[in-house]
């Protein structure tokens, strides 16, 4: 199966990372400092292999650890398997917003491979001036890379035809499973077909009882639609099913809002970047929100972890300045938006 792999038990993985171990698998009577123990014993510094340092870089960059960076980099720059270049792009995905992590994925949409090339594609996908980057992709060789071009690249005005009926095909392909039905629900919303994305949301919803991403999709659609109650419904739903996601409590932030419920926005907003740290438009949504409240101090270290997150964003900055302003800090107000300029020099609120 190409989702599994034999490899070398290291129970010192076991001991950092909660990594089973193919020893203590089969001598479940002892302990894994005793696996350790034998292990150097018998083989020493010959653990201390790439495939380790590789693991444990890994980890940290699940936990969005932007320390981790440089180690990715480097394993990348060595790293010959193309699954294994495709997985140390697409851990860089959280920080594809800064210049030098930018420059890997563009380098990576000129890979040989097409895994790498597909993990470079839905990286860039992110970013709001990549559309001419990812567009002549649609034409790439592989299917998988045409496939990740298109749906990044959608727009009802600007098709490609092969292109495009290629992606109906395979939408029409997968949708008997609740993946491929939250797919089609995705590709309908970002075209604009609300009523079809309500469809196949709803359809995943009830189809898989315990995850939260359908329930979030249908929310995000109602809440389009105008529909509040019944989006908050689908989505307090989805914040059940998975009590410890950013994405529930973030879009019920988004939702009270706009219902005119600033408590309930604040109070949600909050538990989004409890839930995730390194969320930064949440964390720029709770700034805005505390200084709905007046709560200018917790306004501005809101709006400072939403800039530290979103580096390439003016808007942070740009709402920091504004708080400045109002507690009647024209220095830092000014340093604020010229930071907010020097990130986009067209940002007109600034």
């Amino acid at each position: 199966r190409r989702d599994h792999g034999f490899t070398i038990p290291d129970p010192q993985l076991t001991l950092e990372l909660g990594i089973p171990n193919a020893c203590n698998r089969c001598h479940t009577e002892e302990t894994t400092e005793w696996a350790v123990k034998y292990v150097e014993e018998w083989y020493g510094d010959r653990m201390d292999r790439r495939t380790r340092r590789r693991t444990r870089a890994v980890a940290r960059a699940w936990e969005a650890d932007p320390e981790v960076i440089p180690e990715l980099l480097d394993l990348l720059q060595d790293e010959e398997i193309p699954a294994w270049r495709s997985v140390l792009v697409a851990l860089l995905s959280p920080w594809v917003d800064r210049p030098e992590i930018r420059q890997v994925f563009e380098q990576g949409l000129k890979e040989d491979h097409p895994l790498v090339r597909s993990a470079a594609v839905r990286g860039l996908a992110v970013l709001p001036d990549t559309y001419d980057l990812i567009r002549p992709l649609r034409r790439d060789p592989a299917r998988l890379v045409r496939l990740d071009a298109g749906f990044a690249t959608v727009n009802p005005r600007e098709r490609d035809p092969a292109n495009y009926q290629e992606i109906l095909a395979y939408l029409d392909n997968i949708c008997d499973q609740p993946a491929g039905a939250l797919r089609r629900a995705q590709f309908a919303w970002s075209e604009g077909r609300l009523d079809e994305a309500e469809r196949w949301a709803r359809r995943v919803s009830e189809w898989e009882a315990t995850q939260a991403l359908g329930p979030i999709m249908l929310g995000r659609v109602l809440h389009a639609q105008g529909r509040f109650q019944d989006a908050e419904n689908w989505l307090l739903k989805a914040q059940r099913r998975e009590p410890g996601s950013a994405e529930p409590p973030y879009n019920l932030g988004l939702l009270y809002a706009e219902m005119g419920a600033p408590d309930k926005a604040l109070a949600s907003l909050q538990r989004a970047v409890t839930n995730g740290p390194a969320f930064g438009r949440a964390w720029y949504n709770l700034g805005l929100a505390h200084a709905q409240f007046e709560q200018l101090d917790e306004a501005r270290r809101a709006l400072e972890r939403a800039g530290n997150a979103m580096p390439t964003s003016a808007d942070a900055p740009y709402a920091l300045a504004t708080i400045h302003l109002r507690r009647g800090d024209t220095e830092a107000a000014r340093a604020a938006v010229e930071k907010a300029l020097a990130i986009s020099p067209g940002y007109t609120p600034a």
